[in-house]
């Protein structure tokens, strides 16, 4: 028998690493917590049969905050190993990335220079200007609603 042509040799396969982050480590909506994002960003890696080899994670960390641990350990492992590899940074969703425009744009210009490429299952990331502006707005409704929250938590007794 031959090789099936279908499956590609592993050292061809892109490999990807996972980021998450939750602004609350006691965040009541189960579609935020960790391990959901994990989940589905691997089943998003698994679908575009990339290797998945770390994931990175930030529990409790504002999406406005730009400096964090686990965001810092994932530049830190794309700078040591870019070289080699090319990169995916699949995140579940760009709220989990940023809730602010500027800190969204920051940080996803830190990937690339280190190496990466972000991707998200949910919305096409970086493939035109269509893409960069509905990114954009995927963005700036997360910020809002982060907003919104912190009024209405504010108009509470």
């Amino acid at each position: 028998g031959g090789k099936d042509s279908r499956m590609s040799d592993i050292s061809d396969r892109i490999k990807a690493v996972i980021y998450c982050r939750t602004a609350r480590a006691a965040d009541n909506n189960p579609m935020n917590k960790i391990d959901a994002q994990d989940s589905r960003c691997r089943a998003y890696a698994e679908g575009k049969n990339y290797i998945v080899e770390a994931v990175f994670a930030d529990d409790g960390i504002s999406g406005t905050a730009v400096d964090r641990p686990g965001f810092r350990a994932l530049l830190a492992f794309l700078e040591k190993k870019a070289s080699e590899y090319r990169y995916a940074v699949v995140i579940d969703d760009v709220s989990r990335l940023a809730r602010d425009l500027r800190v969204h744009l920051e940080l996803r210009n830190l990937i690339a220079r280190a190496g990466g490429r972000l991707e998200c299952p949910s919305q096409a990331l970086g493939t035109g200007p269509e893409a960069d502006l509905m990114e954009n707005l995927h963005i700036a409704r997360a910020e809002n609603l982060k907003n919104a929250s912190v009024d209405s938590a504010k108009e509470t007794p």
